[in-house]
Order: C-alpha cells, then sequence, then structure tokens
C-alpha cells in the first residue's frame, strides 16, 4: 500500500503519476517473489488477502482515486476512471515480475539488468504518461480564417498541386496550428 499511499493531491500529477509508476516497478524488481506470490493468491480468489483488500486497500484506492478525480476536474490530466488507471498500473508494472521468463523470452531481459530497468521505465512513463496528461504541444486542425498570409505558427494542410492561393483577398484553409499559434486557435474556438 505505500507507493500508493505516497501520491499528494498537492503534488504536479505528472510527477506524482510518474513516480507512482516508477515506485511500482521498482518494487517489481527489487521483490519480484512478493509480487508473483501476490499474483497467485489474487489468482486463487483472495482467500487470504480478501479482508485486507476489501478494507486497507479499498480505502486507500478511494482516497487516491477522488485525488486522481479531482486532477481530471480540473484539467490537469485528462478525464480518465482513476480506478481503472490504477488498474492498468498495477497490471503493467507488475507484468515484468509476474511474468519476467515471458519478458526475457521475448525481449532478452529483465528488471535486474539496469539498462533494461531504465529503457523499461521510459517507456512505461511515457507511454502511460501521454494518455493522461493534456498536451500544449499536441497539434490541432483549425479552420483559419486569413488575410493575405498563413498566421505564425500555422502550416497550411494543402496537397503540393494545389494552385497558389492569391497574393490578395480573404480566404479559408485548414491549418495544423502548433504551441506557438495558441493565439490563432484560441480567436476560432
Amino acid at each position: 500500500l505505500e507507493p500508493l499511499s505516497a501520491i499528494r493531491a498537492d503534488g504536479d500529477p505528472a510527477e506524482e503519476i510518474q513516480a507512482y509508476i516508477n515506485r511500482k516497478l521498482a518494487f517489481s524488481k527489487e521483490r519480484p517473489t512478493a509480487s508473483r506470490l501476490f499474483a497467485n493468491e489474487i489468482i486463487q480468489g483472495a482467500p487470504l488477502l480478501k479482508p485486507l483488500l476489501q478494507g486497507g486497500l479499498r480505502d486507500i484506492v478511494d482516497e487516491k482515486a477522488a485525488v486522481i478525480r479531482g486532477w481530471a476536474k480540473t484539467g490537469k490530466i485528462a478525464d480518465v476512471d482513476p480506478y481503472h488507471l490504477i488498474f492498468v498500473i498495477w497490471a503493467v508494472t507488475q507484468h515484468y515480475a509476474d511474468f519476467a521468463a515471458q519478458v526475457e523470452a521475448v525481449v532478452g531481459g529483465n528488471l535486474s539488468d539496469r539498462k533494461f530497468f531504465r529503457e523499461t521505465e521510459t517507456a512505461i512513463d511515457h507511454i502511460l504518461l501521454r494518455g493522461i496528461l493534456p498536451s500544449a504541444a499536441a497539434p490541432k486542425i483549425v479552420l483559419v480564417l486569413s488575410w493575405p498570409v498563413v498566421p505564425n505558427g500555422c502550416r497550411a494542410i494543402m496537397p503540393a498541386s494545389y494552385p497558389a492561393l492569391p497574393r490578395r483577398g480573404l480566404y479559408f484553409f485548414l491549418a495544423l496550428a502548433s504551441s506557438s499559434s495558441r493565439r490563432a486557435s484560441t480567436m476560432l474556438s
């Protein structure tokens, strides 16, 4: 419960979630046998751990789900189901311990290899965080009304064979708005 308990509501969501992912992956590296024993207990219906799961674990998950929901409501992360986000983090990070033989057979590495651990940590952080964090740099297609030039930071999307635009006059076109052209997309929203 300790890795999940460490998530702070007042922290930066990206940093808090990344740190949680990394703590879970480190646990899988440092205590793979404990992870596999826990997985086996759960697979068998949790006969010994059910009271813990329905008590302390549920309480901490509910608490952290409220934190994640709060981040989503304020736009700090995408509007994701917090329980499923936690389950995905558990599944991904514990996979490297619980299915270490499979991982090693497929990619030839395991978490005890320092380089493989760092690469895994980076990949998981990238995949999971990209899926939930708002991206100011993500390109957006916007309809641009321009007179007579393309706004700074926008790039017209037209086939190469499209005839040249007139040098004067009012025209519409689709453009990719980058973070540097945020003003253009804001004015059109």
